[in-house]
């Protein structure tokens, strides 16, 4: 999941929106719970600029619900933030319950999936310090969470090529934040010597705060790797 804006007002003038963030996030925590996944992997802007304290304390008991569980939120920060949601992170990080994504890999299901991440004040020139694998397994699916506009997907980003480039570790897939609708792209001419198409993508966010967001259907992604293949099905969530 994505852009999740956590403690936006329920209507928002700039993107005349009309949906409540906080419930959209508690349906997409139940849909994980329901669904028995490994974890959840958030690609940024969990709060918005400002959140209460009521709203962090409903956030808490259902991270608490997660953890007891054992499904814990695999993050990295976005462009939006303050100082409650943060000290909510840090704190949350602490106890274990949520993983600021690195260039260290997080091994999921049983070594089936390496994850990576790098916040959105990241550049190109920090996937130079992307760990080389090491100790994963070399058939782990390698997915990198970044909270960046990235081309060609979204506009006056950065180059999908340029980023695998830099990268000292071969990508599988982006799962991306910052863009607030479903997006994503198959890029044929990044591994020209295997042929293999590169794949990347945004969740959206989970309520319609996009402009132009009329008939927006939010969701979460439910990901799936097998032998080495990832495939991603869609969980909608209620548009209000």
């Amino acid at each position: 999941m994505s852009d999740t804006h956590l403690g936006r007002p329920s209507t928002d003038k700039e993107h005349m929106g009309n949906a409540n963030q906080l419930e959209r996030f508690l349906d997409a925590v139940n849909l994980a719970v329901r669904s028995r996944v490994d974890a959840i992997i958030h690609s940024g802007d969990i709060f918005d600029d400002d959140v209460d304290e009521a709203t962090v304390q409903i956030v808490e008991e259902h991270v608490d619900l997660l953890a007891d569980t054992g499904i814990p939120i695999y993050y990295v920060r976005g462009n939006h933030g303050c100082d409650r949601g943060d000290a909510f992170l840090r704190s949350q990080t602490d106890a274990g319950r949520m993983i600021h994504l690195s260039n260290e890999p997080q091994l999921l299901g049983e070594g089936t999936l390496a994850v990576y991440g790098m916040d959105a004040d990241g550049s190109t020139n920090g996937l130079s310090e992307v760990a080389p694998a090491g100790d994963t397994p070399q058939d782990a699916y390698r997915l990198l969470a970044w909270h960046e506009a990235v081309e060609p997907i979204a506009r006056d980003g950065v180059s999908i090529r340029d980023l695998v480039e830099a990268s000292e570790v071969e990508l599988d897939a982006l799962a991306l934040g910052d863009l607030h609708k479903h997006k994503r792209a198959y890029i044929g001419d990044v591994y020209k010597d295997t042929g293999e198409r590169f794949r990347a993508f945004y969740a959206g966010a989970i309520t319609g705060i996009a402009r132009k967001s009329e008939g927006y259907e939010p969701a979460v992604w439910l990901l799936q790797i097998t032998d080495g293949t990832l495939e991603r099905y869609r969980l909608p969530l209620r548009p209000r």
